[in-house]
């Protein structure tokens, strides 16, 4: 499957305090050495509304004694690279993103060169690929949903037709009527429509009767739920722009189509 992944703009870079720009290393005794120290634990991302990956810009400077410290989160724990380098980190995630050492009691122990620092630079986020993977899918569904709606609601309009529809056509709006008999069993207008459909799909009479009370009705059920499901989709593109991600599927074209066709 091909995924159009694009990082996020700037728009979405989160903007860190001047305290993450600051030594996340601290030590109770900083003179020649560095003793008694500790990584004070940096939240850098909390619940977010679906995976993601977390881009981490960061500096881990440390000459003598190593100690791991990277970012959790609860798909497991990234390691930072010590190097004199500035370097970027990509860890995945939802539920919460933090930077911290991974054994706190071993790196108290430690006595660290004085020039040991972790400093993190920049955090940024962009969906991950098992998110745009699941995107890509929930786009094929609605797309098949919307056509879908999109036929029945083409079966309410054109009903002054239906003397020429042949035997698929009328056994489809059949199953649809009696799924909304099964739905709204007190609507009388669709249990005689259930009866007429079922007496022409069996004698095939030349005329078939259906009231223009229960050709608007029908109508206007089928474009109320198909004005419905766009409002979906158009709430899903909303999220696909704000996060600047392109999917396989064109939404917004099936959306214009059907726009086109219904008003």
């Amino acid at each position: 499957m091909k995924l159009n992944y694009l990082f996020i703009p700037m728009s979405f870079c989160i903007s860190l305090s001047s305290a993450a720009y600051t030594n996340l290393l601290k030590c109770d005794y900083d003179e020649q050495y560095k003793t008694a120290c500790r990584i004070e634990p940096l939240t850098l991302s909390e619940n977010d509304p679906f995976q993601m990956d977390y881009l981490v810009k960061y500096e881990y400077v440390c000459d003598g004694h190593n100690f791991r410290v990277g970012a959790q989160t609860e798909t497991g724990y990234y390691d930072f690279k010590r190097d004199n380098a500035e370097n970027v980190l990509t860890a995945t995630g939802q539920a919460r993103l933090v930077i911290q050492a991974l054994d706190p009691e071993k790196l108290y122990y430690k006595v660290l060169q004085k020039n040991c620092s972790v400093l993190v630079k920049e955090f940024n986020r962009r969906p991950s690929v098992i998110t745009l993977t699941q995107w890509n899918q929930n786009v094929k569904m609605e797309i098949a949903l919307l056509y879908s709606m999109l036929d029945n609601f083409k079966l309410g309009k054109n009903l002054d037709d239906i003397d020429k529809w042949d035997l698929n056509k009328l056994n489809l709006l059949k199953s649809n009527i009696q799924k909304l008999t099964n739905v709204y069993p007190l609507n009388l207008n669709f249990k005689a429509l259930l009866h007429t459909l079922e007496g022409a799909i069996k004698n095939r009479p030349p005329k078939i009767e259906i009231s223009n009370e229960t050709k608007v009705e029908l109508s206007i059920y089928y474009r109320t739920k198909l004005e419905v499901e766009m409002e979906n989709a158009t709430r899903m593109l909303e999220i696909f722009k704000q996060w600047n991600v392109v999917l396989e599927k064109d939404l917004s074209l099936v959306l214009e189509e059907i726009k086109n066709y219904i008003n």
